[in-house]
């Protein structure tokens, strides 16, 4: 399994030993836009871009050191839109601590 180190968060938190909850919301997107690029989901050579999120509920605090493992799910792609809309849960030993809807756009980094 790919292991993704979130660096540099620790500066929004210096008193604290809380992982800042948008750097797991950006971790989150970032494996959503692996998993467009897998074959099985059609290997896009496009970019995609994290376009939105809705439903999002942190259910526990994440601590430094803690193993945060990501799960997404692509559940609709509108591949004529190039838009695709994924579920995402966020798990500290076994246990969801961060759960939403993530939507993908494909475009151009060029423009």
């Amino acid at each position: 399994m790919p292991k993704l180190v979130l660096s540099g968060c620790e500066k929004y938190w210096k008193n604290s030993k809380l992982l800042n909850t948008g750097c797991g919301l950006q971790a989150m997107a970032q494996v959503g836009g692996l998993i467009m690029l897998t074959p099985e989901v059609g290997g896009s050579k496009d970019n995609f871009f994290f376009a939105g999120i809705d439903k999002v509920r942190f259910r526990k605090p994440v601590i430094a050191g803690d193993t945060l493992v990501m799960r997404m799910n692509l559940t609709k792609l509108q591949k004529r839109f190039g838009i695709a809309k994924m579920e995402g849960k966020a798990y500290v030993g076994g246990e969801v601590v961060c759960e939403g809807e993530f939507l993908m756009a494909m475009g151009n980094s060029d423009s």
